[in-house]
């Protein structure tokens, strides 16, 4: 009554139900339909790089549309609610899937601690957050480190962004039960965090790794 929330998208106040966005800029989300389905344009993105067993995103983002203004607030705006709330709704749709469902634990991408520091949380963990709470499956935020970020993946190209990110990423050791995780971010464009994230792991041991993100940039 006092402190009434807007929608993320259209400044409109929400109702009781509504959670981040209203129901009508929910509806107009570029949602990925099928959510369980490996897309093709995601998985190119690592053949002959890393091997991953499996990924999937839930929106797709354009240069100026309504995912980019979403991921924006959750990075920069401290909306930490809309990575939660996302995730989790990602995580209820994912839960009835295999190999997604499989899952022993769920290890989102790490950032260092002095960007953790600046911004007071990693979008990445957040969106795990919300997984884990929908699937059931123990989130790891301790498993995966970051050493060092030298600014961000932002405006980098694909070489630029692997050289900044190959040998930043160490894996601690973890529980010889553990045979597959989700490895979580909040984009994935070039693929070369994700790359640098699987063979950090795989320095520790083979495991079967599934990638999971909030958003797949696309050219329009």
């Amino acid at each position: 009554m006092f402190f009434p929330r807007y929608c993320a998208l259209c400044n409109r106040a929400l109702i009781r139900a509504e959670r981040i966005t209203c129901l009508h800029c929910w509806r107009r989300l570029p949602w990925n339909r099928e959510l369980h389905h490996i897309p093709i344009a995601m998985d190119q993105l690592f053949w002959g790089r890393c091997k991953i067993e499996a990924c999937t995103y839930l929106l797709t983002m354009s240069k100026r549309g309504t995912t980019r203004k979403l991921i924006h607030q959750l990075k920069y705006r401290g909306v930490k609610e809309i990575g939660f709330y996302l995730g989790e709704h990602m995580g209820r749709r994912l839960t009835h899937y295999r190999p997604f469902n499989d899952a022993d634990a769920i290890v989102p991408v790490p950032m260092s601690m002095k960007k953790r520091a600046e911004r007071g949380y990693n979008q990445a963990e957040v969106i795990a957050e919300g997984l884990s709470s929908a699937m059931k499956i123990p989130l790891e935020s301790k498993w995966l480190l970051r050493l060092s970020q030298q600014g961000t993946q932002t405006n980098r190209g694909r070489i630029d962004r692997w050289l900044n990110a190959s040998s930043d990423y160490v894996c601690m050791e973890f529980p010889t039960s553990i045979q597959r995780i989700l490895l979580v971010d909040d984009v994935v464009t070039t693929g070369a965090t994700i790359e640098a994230c699987v063979q950090a792991i795989r320095r520790v041991r083979e495991i079967e790794i599934i990638v999971v993100c909030l958003a797949l940039p696309v050219r329009r």
